[in-house]
């Protein structure tokens, strides 16, 4: 059996082939060995584990597609299946986006609505291809390029694809708004780590559409070299995700999906119910400073006054035009300048400072920083000095 493999191998193998195969075999082991680790490891994830590990499988699938005719032999019907398996790559990963975001998260039977495009793709393929005979199967797949069946699965997956994409994005960036409204830390790294993803899987499917479109107008040098691109690219993806996982083990942190921007009918009925709270929020902040706990939450606050979070924060964004992550940065700013400014506190470094008043990196301290005073932390404190 593997005499007769690695002969077939030889057979259909030159150098253009080697290199495909070779880029398509190497993320195969990568994502293999990846799903394996996501499957079986422990952790507070495991929904979002097991949703990035089947996308995974399917990233292999579509990957292996390059050189599992070999082993799977003359099972058309197989590979055809295995091939529409790309409707589902998308749908999965919007999950796992959710899943991550979110903490509340958890799949429902809804979620199932998902798989419709990969039931479409199948449908249409039903009558010329599962049901066809083998013989009559082996001349469609050798003549897929005029074939009809085939032109609308190829549209239906790339729309779907852009769909997801556009959705995924969107989901993110009311994620990023959310977080803003109701935390004071901006070490969002999950968001930062999904975003660039998203952009590189959005440059794969570029690549891959550009791809296709190469196979169906018979350009097979731009085709080839296209094939390969993917391929190094998903090598990417994989061992960036790795590189991810090993250095940031904890960086996946998810926010409950009930916290929603608030409609303008009912924030004006908040800001009248809530008239008086505002100037008792900036007293208890000068006197208490909460603003020095990096972990400040906008529910944390909101407790301390007896309100609900969304109401709390309708009174900042009303009165101060911010959400509360930049209400509590100018606070934890205006305390760092107390102290690079005090000749009595002169030793203190940068760092030590930006613990001191509730920041948890120096990036995010500087940025902060610069944007209320328009000086660095090292430039003010030099000015100050002299």
């Amino acid at each position: 059996m593997t005499d007769q493999i690695l002969n077939d191998i030889l057979e259909i193998m030159d150098l253009d082939t080697f290199k495909i195969y070779i880029t398509g075999i190497l993320p195969f082991f990568i994502l293999s060995l990846l799903t394996y680790f996501l499957l079986t490891s422990p952790s507070k994830n495991r929904i979002s584990n097991k949703l990035f590990a089947f996308f995974l499988i399917l990233n292999t699938i579509e990957i292996s597609g390059n050189f599992t005719p070999i082993f799977l032999g003359s099972n058309n019907k197989l590979i055809v299946f295995s091939n529409s398996l790309f409707y589902l790559q998308f749908p999965v990963f919007y999950l796992y986006v959710q899943s991550i975001c979110y903490s509340d998260f958890y799949l429902k039977s809804k979620h199932l609505f998902h798989a419709i495009p990969f039931i479409t793709g199948n449908i249409i393929l039903l009558p010329n291809f599962y049901l066809a005979d083998p013989s009559e199967l082996i001349y469609l797949i050798g003549n897929y390029k005029i074939l009809l069946e085939i032109k609308l699965n190829y549209i239906l997956l790339h729309l779907t694809i852009i769909c997801y994409l556009v959705v995924i994005f969107k989901l993110l960036s009311n994620f990023r708004k959310s977080y803003f409204e109701n935390y004071s830390n901006n070490e969002i790294s999950i968001y930062k780590w999904l975003f660039q993803l998203t952009i590189v899987l959005s440059i794969e499917q570029l690549a891959a559409l550009l791809k296709n479109i190469s196979d169906f107008l018979n350009m097979n040098k731009s085709y080839e070299i296209l094939l390969i691109l993917m391929g190094l690219i998903v090598l990417l993806i994989t061992s960036w995700y790795v590189i991810k996982a090993l250095k940031y083990p904890e960086i996946f942190i998810g926010i409950p999906s009930s916290l929603q921007k608030t409609k303008p009918l009912e924030a004006i009925r908040i800001i009248e119910k809530n008239a008086n709270i505002f100037s008792q929020l900036e007293v208890y902040m000068e006197k208490n400073e909460p603003f020095l706990d990096s972990n400040l939450t906008l529910e944390k606050l909101a407790f301390s006054f007896n309100i609900k979070p969304k109401e709390l924060s309708v009174l900042i964004n009303y009165k101060k035009g911010s959400h509360f992550f930049d209400f509590i940065n100018e606070y934890r700013i205006k305390k760092a300048k107390k102290i690079l400014s005090d000749p009595k506190k002169n030793d203190k470094t940068i760092l030590e400072v930006l613990y001191e008043v509730g920041f948890n990196s120096k990036s995010s301290f500087n940025t902060a920083f610069k944007k209320h005073t328009n000086l660095t932390p090292t430039e003010f404190k030099k000015a100050n000095s002299l």
